[in-house]
């Protein structure tokens, strides 16, 4: 076996016929102009997400308010039919409670910059079939714009001033009414 010899005569790399031999400190140069735009893109992105991220919640919590109307509608009337749930608590305040339930984290952070939580809304529609009664459960975070989950450094233009989100369900109104329903 041959013995491994030690490098000895290491010679440095040359530098390319051509290269000026004052280089040190560009990559620095070029890293600080190139990563100030890449972050600044980076935050416009997440600024952005955040947008999409409450209006989903909103959503989210306006179709849960209309699943908690729909099955207030039929677990009170098929269960009992002589109790009225209104006695305990009427279904347009069951989808008002599951809707805010979804958002309680939003409206948590409204709360920590003095604004008020955020309040679903019942509604009776105008638009439904014949013979059926339809609500409307609507979300809303008023004064996006002002009050935004990441501040932003966007002009206020370029954000919504307000999100917003609704589902509306149609109901059998004799069921709806034997639920305590108004």
């Amino acid at each position: 076996m041959r013995p491994v010899k030690p490098f000895i005569n290491c010679q440095p790399l040359r530098r390319p016929v051509g290269m000026p031999a004052r280089q040190r400190g560009m990559a620095a140069i070029e890293f600080a102009l190139v990563s100030g735009v890449f972050f600044l893109m980076f935050y416009f992105v997440v600024t952005y997400g955040a947008v999409f991220v409450v209006q989903q919640s909103l959503s989210r919590a306006a179709a849960e308010g209309a699943r908690a109307l729909l099955t207030s509608e039929f677990s009170s009337s098929s269960a009992m039919p002589g109790l009225r749930v209104s006695s305990v608590i009427a279904p347009e305040q069951l989808g008002k409670d599951a809707a805010a339930r979804v958002v309680t984290w939003l409206s948590d952070f409204r709360q920590t910059q003095s604004q008020p939580a955020i309040a679903p809304v019942v509604t009776a529609s105008a638009t439904c079939a014949a013979g059926m009664a339809c609500r409307t459960v609507t979300v809303s975070y008023q004064n996006y714009s002002s009050y935004p989950l990441i501040p932003s450094l966007l002009p206020a233009s370029a954000m919504p001033q307000s999100l917003s989100a609704s589902a509306t369900v149609q109901l059998d109104p004799e069921q709806w009414a034997r639920a305590g329903g108004s």
